[in-house]
């Protein structure tokens, strides 16, 4: 037990559980910042959209189009990568019963030539730039009883920042095919926990060998602070088990859900009735 006792297992074990916390927590930032919210290219569209160049009917529909797209490109991102989302989509049904996708466009999807097990958030993306296009006209072709419904300027804006988003929803997507390795995580646990148990005999055999008041008490201090530096050790593991998957079912991970439909909602349904009540007041 004394040979033992002079092992390098401390120093060891902190190296470990330090290397593991510091690439889940990296992974973990990385994923954060990559995380992109339709709302912000939702208030681009309601800043470059020129409603007077289409008829109402026509005009409303595209906006409903564009802010239907960016919603469901994002929610089928989420679909491959959250359980909770997929749990709330678990089949394209169920978009259709969201108002989210329609049975043509869904007929679509499944007939285009892609596996069937494929990622299939680029396809909405591709769906809004064609909306755009269709309803863009270029200065040189444009006639004079024509108007582009945006800018050229302003639709080059709007297909870059698609084209961003797109971006880093593929990086996101790429987290999660390739994640830390199941053996180092396995790895890592078995030696914390093969550490308390071999700390936990080294630090209670004592206790029962000696007699003296003053060498219990030592001891005893003793066993009190090893327990306390095993609690961070559980509580260092805990930490880099729940930060492997921050798109799972644990109370810190990512609430994707609610941050990045609401806001997308409201600023499609209530655009247009908040510009016409602050045009009201100002007159």
């Amino acid at each position: 037990l004394a040979h033992m006792d002079n092992l390098p297992f401390m120093g060891t074990l902190s190296l470990l559980l330090g290397f593991t916390a510091q690439t889940t927590m990296k992974r973990w930032m990385d994923i954060y910042w990559l995380l992109v919210w339709p709302e912000n290219a939702a208030i681009m569209f309601n800043s470059f959209f020129y409603e007077n160049a289409l008829p109402p009917d026509k005009a409303r529909v595209v906006r409903h189009s564009v802010y239907r797209y960016l919603l469901l490109t994002y929610i089928l991102l989420l679909r491959d990568v959250s359980i909770p989302v997929r749990k709330q989509f678990p089949t394209y049904n169920h978009l259709i019963e969201g108002k989210l996708l329609t049975e043509e466009e869904l007929d679509v999807m499944e007939h285009a030539n892609i596996a069937e097990n494929s990622c299939r958030y680029w396809q909405p993306m591709l769906w809004t730039i064609l909306v755009l296009k269709k309803y863009y006209r270029s200065p040189l072709s444009m006639s004079a009883a024509q108007r582009s419904a945006m800018d050229e300027v302003h639709f080059g804006n709007l297909v870059e920042e698609l084209s961003r988003m797109r971006g880093k929803l593929g990086d996101i997507l790429s987290y999660d095919w390739v994640p830390i390795p199941l053996a180092s995580t396995q790895t890592i646990t078995f030696a914390v926990y093969c550490y308390l148990v071999i700390n936990g005999i080294l630090q209670h055999y004592p206790l029962c060998l000696y007699t003296s008041d003053w060498s219990v008490m030592a001891w005893a201090t003793r066993f009190a602070f090893s327990l306390l530096l095993n609690t961070f050790y559980l509580g260092w593991l805990k930490c880099s088990q729940v930060m492997v998957n921050p798109f799972g079912l644990d109370d810190d991970d990512f609430e994707v859900r609610r941050s990045g439909t609401s806001v997308a909602l409201l600023i499609f349904k209530n655009a247009k009735k908040a510009i016409n009540s602050q045009l009201h007041c100002s007159v």
